[in-house]
Order: C-alpha cells, then structure tokens, then sequence
C-alpha cells in the first residue's frame, strides 16, 4: 500500500520553498544568457573593436574672425580622424571657446591642469584646443593635447603656406590626435607549379616564383612566364586591412608540341579580395543562444537527478516506521521542485536552441546571401543553405 504524507506546514511556505528551489535555476540561466551575450559582443564585427575607447573633446580654434571658417575647416579633419579610427571617439561637443574657459575657471595662464576641466566637463580622456594665426599666406596653427586625467599636455606648433595650407594643416593636426596614418597597403603572395616563374606586377619584374611583395591598395596585373609553360595573366584587386595576404596560386600548363608561347598569349583571370568582415551579427546571436541552450540542458539534467534522488528515497521509505510524516512529506515536496525546475529547464533549452538553429540558418553571408533559402521548383519547394 503507497503511504499517505501527511499535509503540513502551509501553503505561503510551501510556495516559498518551491521559489527557493527554483533560485539557482534562474541565477544558473541569468548567467548563461550573460556569458552567451558577452561572447557575441566580444566577437561581431561592425563598430569599435572591444577594448577602451578613447574620448576627446574639441574646442573652437581661437583665431581671427576671417578665418574662423579656416579653424572650423582644419578641426573637421580632426573630427573625420576620430569618426574613422578604430579606438577613438569624439566627446561633447565643448560649446565654449576659449575666452570662456578663461573666465569660467579662471584659466588666464592657460596651463594644462586647468584647461583640463573643460575636458573633465564631457568626460573626456583627452582636449584638444589651440589658436590659429594668419600672416599673408602662411598659417601658423598653435595645438594643445591635454591629458585630462594627467593634467598635462603635448604642444605643436605648425605653419604651412598657401596653397594647400588648410588641409596639410588638417592631417597635422589630426596626425597628432590619433598618431600617423600608414599608406593603404596589402599583401601579396604569388605561387606557381612548377616554382620558379619569372613575375611581373603591373610591368615590373619582381623575381621568381615564390614571390611575396607589398603593394598599394587597389586593382594590379601579375603575370607569370616560364620556358616551355603557357604564360599565365591575372588581375587582382587588393584591400587595404585585409587580414591575410591575397594567394595567387597557378599551375602552369606545358605548350602543346610545336607552339610558340608569344603567338600563344596569356590567359586572364580577375580576382578580388574582399576584407574579411568577419561573421554576420545574427551568426553570433545564435551562438549566445547555444550557450543558453547548452546550460539550460545542463540544469535539467541536475535538476532531474536530484528529483530521480528523492524518488528513490521515497520507494525506500515507504515501510511503516522507516521515516516520519514530516520527513516524507518533505522529500515529496523536494521531488516535485526538482521536477518542475527540470521541466522549466527543459522548455528553455528547447526555445534556445530553436532560436540558435534559426540564427544559424538564416545568417547572412558577406554578399547578403541567406543561410536558408526557399527554391521553388515544378510542382514543389525546396530548402538550399550553407551547412
């Protein structure tokens, strides 16, 4: 005969207990959705990479009327600087000049520690603040980069002559913002089968197979020659930043008997290296997913050993005398916690990995196309994706 528990305690503290059980699978599945956020965070691309940005505020150029216009110009580089270089970004706007800064905290000697509360104003790393000066053609730009943590500064001065002063001006002052900007440059690697092809690069001989050079960004022409091998022509298409260098690999093919190779002529082929952009946001959605799926089978798992625990010790106790009222009673009410915390857990992976399988099948690829595509056919409708 199944024993009967007895009922006690109530039902306020059999809900808080039940609440209780429940905590750590919340807590467990809180962490999960975190951690699995974090990493997608961490790896989609677009944007900033991950790491410390840092901010700088810019004032207005304190210059001459007629050539406020000219002060605006030269600042807009810098700000073009800041909006494209990985790592920074502007803060503020500063609305004052710099006749207000003095007189708003009393700045008259314009030393670094106190021209670094205007920075401090818009919670910037770093100001940025000078005076522009005119003498016929020339222009004379005097900078200060304050550290506004450090209250210290670098100070430069720069003087370019008409015509092209402004915008020579503009990359200076820039350049000293967010450093030196490298020529867009990519790399390339050039093989062959059977080694040893003599390489032209836009008419340049550059050596013989293999050949690894760097180039400037854009479209080029390789061409590949080798006694008694059919000449081989490509244009490639290099991107500056790419992550890898772009491999031009060519087997080289024997004349047939009794051909000459400059009637022959090359063969042309046109490759593009694209950068890598890195994989689509929803790919990484669905790998924050996987994570939430992958603890929440976790949970249900524990949570079901321990409920298959209580039951035991239910079918082992079940004898006149073998345990109290109070005690079975408790072991049922811990069963069933479990049960229902295995259950949640459950229907939460589920809804994760649903989730997962369709970002994953419906992330884009670089050139927009589907994972998951529906293809149409006579008289049905098929699937086509990458897997």
């Amino acid at each position: 005969m199944r024993r009967s528990p007895a009922v006690g305690g109530s039902v306020s503290f059999l809900l808080w207990d039940v609440r209780m059980k429940l905590a750590p699978v919340a807590l467990w599945l809180l962490f999960a959705g975190l951690l699995g956020l974090a990493t997608a965070a961490q790896a989609a691309p677009g944007g900033r990479p991950v790491g410390t940005v840092v901010g700088v505020a810019l004032m207005p150029l304190e210059s001459s009327p007629d050539d406020v216009a000219t002060g605006r110009q030269i600042m807009g580089a810098v700000r073009d600087a800041l909006d494209t270089t990985p790592g920074f970004a502007e803060k503020g706007p500063v609305e004052m000049g710099l006749d207000e800064a003095r007189m708003s905290f009393s700045c008259f000697d314009e030393k670094p520690g106190c021209m670094a509360q205007v920075g401090a104003l818009v919670d910037a790393r770093f100001l940025l603040w000078g005076k522009l000066g005119r003498a016929g053609t020339r222009l004379t730009l005097e900078l200060h980069l304050v550290d506004v943590a450090q209250g210290t500064a670098r100070n430069e001065v720069f003087a370019e002559s008409e015509p092209g002063a402004v915008d020579r001006l503009g990359r200076r002052a820039a350049e000293m913002v967010v450093g030196p900007r490298k020529p867009s440059e990519a790399a390339l690697s050039v093989r062959s089968l059977p080694a040893g092809a003599s390489v032209t690069i836009d008419g340049v001989a550059m050596g013989t197979t293999p050949v690894d050079v760097s180039l400037l960004a854009g479209v080029h022409t390789v061409e590949l020659k080798m006694a008694g091998m059919q000449s081989r022509r490509r244009t490639v298409e290099l991107v500056a930043g790419a992550p890898a260098p772009l491999v031009v690999d060519e087997r080289l093919r024997e004349l047939p008997a009794n051909t000459d190779a400059a009637s022959l002529g090359a063969t042309d082929e046109t490759e593009t290296e694209r950068p890598d952009r890195g994989r689509p946001t929803r790919f990484w959605v669905g790998v924050g997913a996987a994570g939430v799926a992958a603890a929440a089978v976790a949970s249900a798992s524990i949570f079901g050993l321990k409920a298959l625990d209580h039951k035991d010790w239910a079918n082992k106790h079940m004898g006149p005398g073998d345990a109290t009222d109070a005690e079975w009673a408790a072991r049922q009410d811990d069963m069933k916690a479990m049960q229902l915390a295995s259950n949640v857990s459950w229907g939460v992976a589920a809804l994760a990995a649903g989730a997962s399988a369709f970002c994953f099948l419906t992330a884009s690829d670089d050139e927009g196309n589907a994972g998951l595509q529906l293809i149409p056919g006579p008289g049905a409708v098929g699937l086509a994706g990458r897997f």
